[in-house]
């Protein structure tokens, strides 16, 4: 085969490669788009200034409402003590929110049948940290002067009431009557298919959930009181928005407010679909694949390991496909450069022939 030939083949086989390392970039650009809950920081502030820090813990090292407050203050002190503070007064520097799953409750609507649903006790702005997308109605707030509005997910919706259409109706828990504040519907990707699956969901605040006395373990207090004595919740996930003005510094910040607990992952979600994120999660491939912490995962943050754990291997085939574009951009480049070595030495043939000619009929 001709050499002329051979280049050829070798050029339209690194296009092609690079067409498929391409297409592996945008079909992983769109996996990690529904991941509205790790982009609580780029919704904050778009400097790039904030980052999302997530707090995972296991139900022996969960947090009372007492210890949230303490881990506040903590924030605040450094957060002063680093010169940072909000532009205004009416302004807030940070915002937090925390969830506990509780378990499952039986609920009626409409419909003759009784419902059991997965139930999630949330504080603070835990809808500004998850703006789960909204098929009616809206979010209920720590502000709100009623505490008995919930939200419930289609899959309760359509069990409880044969509609998804049901905000401003009541759903009965234990013979008592909520209101629903609005109906939320699940991602339709697949990482969220597999998380989030077909059980039905139902959103209340903390409030609401001492006031049912769901019979949930609290989290101890710290007297050492635990249960009915605190009439607490036992919170397994704590997550905050925090000012990140140099790398790690909103992680570090946590890591302190925290103070060295058990059993606790402190995760920076800001930036995990990143190429250097992707990278650090290929080299521990294998680890992603268990959890070994004792930790259960709330089933946004197993939606974004999936996803992790997706864009890792997309990446180590990208880092695959680009090998032959690159080896092919190198070989025509050290192909040019010998072609432009050997154009300059004839032409400086050229130029001392012409020269020694001239000398010569002189």
């Amino acid at each position: 085969m001709k050499p002329l030939k051979k280049r050829l083949i070798l050029l339209i086989c690194a296009v092609i490669s690079g067409i498929i390392c391409e297409i592996l970039s945008l079909y992983g650009q769109s996996l990690s788009k529904p991941l509205y809950s790790q982009k609580g920081a780029e919704r904050w502030s778009q400097d790039g200034d904030y980052a999302q820090i997530s707090v995972f813990l296991s139900d022996k090292s969960s947090l009372s409402e007492y210890e949230i407050a303490g881990i506040q203050s903590a924030i605040n002190e450094k957060l002063t003590s680093d010169s940072l503070k909000a532009p205004s007064k009416d302004a807030r520097l940070w915002y937090d929110a925390w969830s506990a799953d509780i378990g499952q409750m039986k609920l009626s609507g409409t419909c003759s049948e009784i419902v059991t649903a997965q139930v999630t006790a949330v504080g603070g702005d835990f809808f500004a940290v998850h703006p789960f997308h909204l098929k009616c109605g809206s979010y209920f707030s720590p502000a709100d002067l009623m505490k008995d509005r919930v939200i419930i997910d289609t899959n309760l919706a359509w069990k409880a009431f044969g509609s998804s259409d049901v905000d401003g109706m009541e759903i009965a828990i234990g013979g008592q009557k909520f209101t629903i504040c609005g109906v939320i519907e699940p991602e339709k990707n697949n990482a969220s298919k597999i998380s989030y699956g077909e059980k039905p969901r139902m959103y209340i605040s903390t409030d609401l959930a001492k006031k049912l006395n769901s019979g949930v373990a609290a989290a101890p207090s710290s007297t050492g009181a635990t249960g009915s004595q605190n009439n607490g919740i036992a919170f397994t996930c704590y997550e905050a928005i925090l000012p990140n003005p140099v790398r790690n510094f909103a992680k570090e910040r946590m890591t302190t407010a925290i103070n060295e607990r058990e059993n606790t992952i402190i995760l920076e979600n800001t930036g995990r679909t990143s190429v250097s994120h992707r990278w650090e999660n290929l080299k521990k491939l294998h680890s992603m694949l268990i959890s070994t912490d004792g930790i259960i995962y709330p089933h946004w943050e197993n939606e974004a390991r999936i996803i992790d754990f997706d864009l890792s291997v997309l990446l180590a085939l990208e880092i695959l496909f680009l090998i032959l574009p690159v080896f092919t951009f190198l070989f025509f480049l050290w192909k040019g450069y010998r072609w432009l070595e050997d154009f300059i030495d004839a032409k400086k043939e050229a130029y001392k022939r012409r020269y020694r000619s001239e000398i010569e009929q002189f």
